[in-house]
């Protein structure tokens, strides 16, 4: 049994994963512990007839269980409802537990806790969240967003205006995988007050995305609204 208690250790680890764990390094970990899962599976379980049946057994658990690495979509659901039920006193906790999780912390799609708020426009999350250290290098690893694409795409100018100027000017230009910025989303769904606060700070309305084509050139929906404001920015 000394086999089965050193996989189980492996895969359920009590010991967090550092603060300075980067997400590469995460993925890394959790593409280790399927290999190992699927070596179980594929490789051991099918010579279970030679296997001591308490051995199998404890196998047979860790697949049902999976492994840590599997248990932190659960995890950033649990937190989102915390923080959705406005127990701020609870995350507070949680924070002093694992004091980077305001940027380790992801669901399925690489979508931060301040994604999350933005996209489910919860401002009071919002707010509350900002009052903690953010990395705002973070991008989805899905599609390559940085926080200010998904306030163009889904959010109002009240979260613009809670990012500092040094923030703004690093993000607001910012490309994601097909090399849209922040504006060309905005843009596209014709988010007109969002798309004044971009150019008025900076945004810079000639860059062009993979298609070759302006925030204002992005889509046939950008409307007469959204085309005159960029438009003005460029006479």
């Amino acid at each position: 049994m000394a086999l089965a208690t050193t996989l189980e250790d492996f895969l359920f680890s009590k010991s967090p994963p550092p603060d300075t764990q980067t997400l590469e390094q995460h993925q890394a970990d959790e593409q280790i512990d399927v290999n190992i899962l699927k070596l179980i599976r594929q490789e051991i379980l099918p010579n279970s007839t030679s296997l001591p049946q308490e051995f199998v057994d404890t196998l047979m658990k860790l697949l049902n269980r999976g492994s840590s690495h599997t248990t932190s979509t659960t995890m950033f659901d649990n937190v989102w409802e915390i923080l959705r039920q406005k127990k701020f006193a609870k995350f507070e906790e949680i924070v002093h537990q694992k004091p980077n999780i305001v940027n380790s912390l992801r669901d399925g799609d690489g979508w931060t806790l301040l994604v999350w708020a933005v996209l489910n426009d919860r401002f009071d999350v919002f707010v509350h969240l900002m009052e903690y250290p953010q990395d705002f290098s973070l991008v989805s690893n899905v599609d390559g967003w940085n926080i200010l694409h998904y306030v163009g795409r889904h959010g109002t100018v009240r979260y613009l205006e809670k990012f500092g100027q040094q923030t703004i000017e690093i993000l607001i230009n910012g490309r994601n995988k097909q090399n849209n910025t922040p504006l060309h989303f905005a843009a596209r769904r014709n988010n007109h007050d969002v798309i004044r606060w971009l150019l008025a700070k900076g945004a810079d309305h000639e860059e062009k995305n993979e298609d070759g084509r302006r925030p204002d050139e992005r889509c046939d929906g950008c409307d007469g609204v959204t085309k005159e404001i960029i438009q003005s920015f460029l006479d």
